[in-house]
């Protein structure tokens, strides 16, 4: 199959997606495989493939996938993007499929894979964590952040927006929600372990977190407790400046993160 094929062409704009959208997710080495296949699966709804072409494509050898990929200098997991013709053949040999059914069985198997890729495509697994291991994100809060953030949660404080309103109350400049600071750790986590489960988060504010300041959120594994079909973990947490590491926000957080046998 050649890239003026309807399908190809769908999903470079799919993964030129992803790539474009790589600064959003900083915590990877490489656009999550998982990622490109959301995208393919909501390119399929919006496009409205006929079966036949999704069906053509799913039995089509997809090393063109990988080759696009690398050309766009992003290293993808070990895992192919999508299903393959045999997936299929296997599906379709219980009960033979016609129509929606092909398409159906399609995203059957791309929410699987989904589920699998979120887990082997992350930067961590639970698997290697341990007592010590740090996690942690570079990052800033520009005035736009602070304001979309305060009309999202309808914190009217001026300390936040009004450079004066900051001054006149002691600062020398507008102020970070503590709470938007606090909203890393739980980011960091998320991005590196999907499925996991926020339970609980301890927040001391330390000093105040100027608008643009660049600071590093970092999350230390403290205790792992391994249950039934997922393992609990106690964070420390903290927020410094990225200059001088200057305390801005510590506490505790604990998640339950999925394990990787699990999803296999």
């Amino acid at each position: 199959m050649t890239d003026s094929s309807p399908v190809p062409s769908l999903l470079n704009l799919a993964i030129d997606r992803a790539a474009a959208n790589i600064e959003k997710f900083p915590t990877f080495t490489f656009v999550p495989d998982h990622i490109v296949a959301i995208l393919f699966e909501k390119t399929l709804e919006s496009s409205k493939l006929n079966d036949a072409i999704l069906k053509k494509f799913l039995e089509t050898d997809n090393n063109w996938v990988r080759k696009r990929v690398k050309d766009l200098g992003i290293r993808p997991a070990n895992r192919p993007v999508l299903p393959t013709g045999e997936m299929l053949q296997c599906s379709t040999r219980r009960k033979k499929m016609k129509g929606k059914n092909v398409l159906k069985v399609a995203r059957g198997h791309v929410s699987l894979w989904e589920q699998q890729l979120r887990a082997l495509s992350t930067a961590a697994s639970t698997e290697k964590l341990s007592q010590g291991t740090k996690l942690s994100q570079r990052c800033s809060f520009s005035a736009a952040d602070v304001t979309s953030y305060c009309r999202l949660t309808g914190d009217s404080n001026p300390i936040h927006t009004s450079t004066s309103a900051a001054q006149d109350a002691g600062f020398s400049g507008c102020v970070v929600p503590g709470m938007l600071c606090g909203s890393l750790f739980p980011a960091i986590i998320g991005s590196r372990f999907a499925g996991a489960v926020y339970v609980s988060q301890t927040l001391t504010f330390k000093a105040p977190v100027a608008v643009d300041e660049y600071l590093i959120a970092e999350v230390e594994v403290t205790a792992i407790q391994n249950l039934r079909r997922n393992a609990k973990i106690t964070f420390s947490t903290r927020c410094f400046t990225d200059e001088n590491e200057r305390l801005l926000v510590e506490g505790q957080a604990v998640a339950l993160l999925p394990l990787i046998k699990d999803l296999g």
